[in-house]
């Protein structure tokens, strides 16, 4: 029967098709160029000349490299890209001038780096493995064969030592997995001569990337851009996903770019994490919370990538606010990484209140032009370790200058002050509910009690991997916005679970921006908890937390910060008390023990707070509710707003905020 086995053949033959077809990305199946440089934009390079704002900014590039001679003992950085950028400097240079004399510079700094590399964090390792291979890739013309081989040596040594140090590269969607694999795929590109053993660890390391790290971001920032870290992390790895897209494409002709359109969609949360001053919101592990050139590099690959004419106007916003002169890794980008040709849409038209779900952070903004009242509600409903804080239902708001702050510095990963003070409950405008007998956590770095929220009891255990995500087995919040009309908007956090639940039964957090009140000029926010605890004797403090001393004065606490005031208006408990906390020695301390900042090579401090209030009902009780109402404003103002005690709630000018039946009810005349 010639015919049923044709069929069979046939069928086996497609079936051997579509097999391949889906393994393709599970084993090696990339067409990698042949030509260097392999890592960079080559055909940008080619049409430069006639390019006349490309063609300036290399001119920029080369001038940097005539004039600017690196001194290899203040150059080398240790961490980040500091090297690189000094590498590609002169390559750029060279390959647009094609004079030997950038290739020397280039050679005498990486021969410098390597005689005096120190290389014991995953970092340093990074930093110097990045340099070799972009050196190795822009000078390759140039390299005589002794040097080429010497180098490969120096790279695949390096490879081999962060595959060691981490654990073959595992495909973990957080921490420095992200960082070494991508490093991998970029060092091992630019060796490639298409050896089995490189092209091994080039397949490993691009497995765990796609099939690790990107469909955890994916996970967390597909529908509307958020990332859980808070701003400065956040923006190290979009810019980091950024690159490793980049370089492949570059390297192989594959766009992931193209095929990862949720990318773009990571914008709106740098944009939204950015107040009228530039700065960005203090959660999670941050040095100095100043957006600037990497937010502006972002910006413009996503307007480029996605034709994103938001992500342009933001840009250029950066461009016409910079204070002196572009970085040379700032012109480095802005000669590969600009689109001229994508048209700028102004911010007005995007909305004023932007959740972003997965990260559990909610932006409420006044207006995008001028100085607007703006607040973060933040409660994120996954655990995290890496980079986080124990700080579900925090809040922060800003006008002029911080108001109300997440209190402490990032002074170093693993420090006294980070351990105990900074990560945990009591640096954020949060609740406690202290138990003496607590111990938050089985470590030995923890010594403090803050009353706070719990660590996971297994050291750095987290969410490593999307189903970690999806299986709920790391959940510990949840927050709704239940209302945004043209007159509030209303969020509501449930943190219970942040919780130990030995000691808490119930925390939920209602978050309400007023945006229009009568005779008053900015929204007015009122926050509203319910606690209950499982003993009454477990106290219930309400923290806020201020740069400068605040001002206690009945009911009334206030703030005041460069060109903003903030007051706080106390409905409920009634019967309360006010304990203020801070100063010279008791900046950041926890019952009774100051636990001071590390000296620190960032800049920042003077955002860390020193201040803080905490509110208490008189009355020990299992259940207490905390009503406060925050009105941000100018520091001259001299009036407030009318505002006064009703029965279940407050009276703000025309509005009624009422709880009853489990709800909050906003009511206006």
């Amino acid at each position: 029967m010639i015919l049923p086995k044709f069929y069979n053949i046939l069928s086996g033959f497609c079936i051997l098709i579509i097999f391949l077809l889906m393994s393709c990305r599970e084993g090696y199946a990339f067409n990698i160029q042949h030509e260097h440089p392999r890592l960079i934009n080559r055909a940008l390079l080619q049409g430069i000349e006639k390019d006349r704002n490309k063609n300036n900014i290399a001119k920029q590039i080369r001038k940097d490299a005539k004039f600017n001679l690196p001194t290899p003992e203040s150059e080398l950085f240790v961490n980040g890209g500091g090297n690189s950028q000094i590498i590609k400097m002169f390559g750029i240079a060279y390959l647009i001038e094609g004079k030997d004399k950038y290739y020397h510079k280039a050679k005498t700094f990486i021969e410098y780096m390597l005689s005096v590399a120190v290389e014991k964090t995953d970092y340093q390792i990074i930093s110097h493995l990045e340099a070799l291979a972009y050196y190795y890739d822009m000078f390759y013309d140039v390299l005589e064969d002794e040097e080429k081989d010497k180098l490969k040596i120096e790279i695949f040594d390096r490879i081999k030592l962060l595959q060691n140090k981490k654990k073959g590269l595992l495909n973990y969607g957080g921490s420095h997995f992200h960082y070494t694999n991508r490093m991998v795929v970029i060092a091992s590109l630019s060796i490639f001569e298409g050896d089995s053993e490189m092209e091994s660890i080039i397949n490993t390391a691009y497995q765990n990337m796609i099939s690790g790290f990107v469909p955890f971001f994916k996970f967390l920032s597909e529908d509307d851009g958020g990332f859980h870290m808070g701003w400065e992390y956040s923006r190290y790895y979009i810019k980091g996903i950024c690159e490793f897209f980049d370089v492949w494409r570059n390297a192989t002709g594959e766009d992931l770019f193209a095929e990862n359109q949720w990318l773009n969609k990571t914008f709106y949360f740098l944009l939204y994490g950015m107040r009228d001053d530039k700065t960005n919101w203090g959660t999670g592990d941050n040095h100095a919370r100043h957006a600037g050139s990497i937010e502006k590099i972002i910006f413009q690959k996503l307007a480029m990538e996605y034709n994103n004419g938001y992500a342009q106007y933001a840009a250029l916003d950066f461009e016409k606010k910079r204070r002196g002169w572009p970085s040379t890794e700032e012109l480095f980008y802005d000669l590969f990484w600009k689109d001229e040709s994508v048209q700028a849409v102004a911010l007005e038209n995007l909305p004023l209140v932007k959740p972003f779900e997965r990260a559990g952070a909610y932006i409420f903004k006044e207006g995008w032009e001028g100085q607007n009242v703006t607040a973060l509600f933040k409660n994120t409903p996954t655990y995290f370790f890496n980079h986080a804080h124990r700080d579900a239902n925090h809040f922060e708001i800003w006008f002029k200058d911080d108001l109300a702050i997440d209190s402490g510095f990032y002074d170093a990963y693993w420090s006294s002050h980070w351990f105990n003070y900074y990560i945990r409950t009591v640096a954020h405008n949060t609740v406690t509910i202290f138990d003496p007998q607590e111990r938050l956590a089985d470590w030995d770095k923890i010594e403090s009690n803050d009353g706070g929220q719990l660590f996971s009891q297994t050291h750095f255990a987290q969410p490593h991997n999307v189903a970690h995500l999806q299986n709920g087995m790391f959940n510990i919040a949840e927050t709704k916005l239940i209302e945004d009309n043209e007159n509030y908007a209303l969020a509501v956090g449930d943190a219970t679970r942040a919780y130990s639940a030995h000691k808490c039964e119930l925390f939920k957090r209602h978050f309400l921006w007023l945006k229009k009140v009568e005779n008053w000029d900015h929204p007015i926010i009122v926050v509203f908890d319910q606690v209950v605890s499982t003993k009454p004797e477990f106290e219930k403090r309400w923290l806020l937390h201020s740069i400068h001393k605040p001002e206690v004065k009945d009911n009334v606490i206030t703030i005041k910060n460069g060109g903003g005031k903030l007051w706080n208006y106390i409905i409920q408990p009634q019967e309360f008390a006010v304990d203020v906390i801070g100063g010279k020695g008791r900046e950041f301390e926890v019952n009774g023990i100051n636990y001071p900042v590390q000296k620190s090579i960032h800049g920042g401090v003077e955002k860390a707070g020193a201040w803080r209030v905490e509110l208490t009902q008189k009355t020990p009780a299992k259940a207490v509710n905390f009503l406060n109402v925050l009105v941000p404003t100018e520091k001259k103002t001299k009036k407030p707003p009318m505002i006064e005690r009703i029965s279940n709630g407050v009276r703000i000018e025309n509005w009624s905020v009422v709880f009853e039946n489990d709800r909050l009810n906003v009511e206006t005349k």
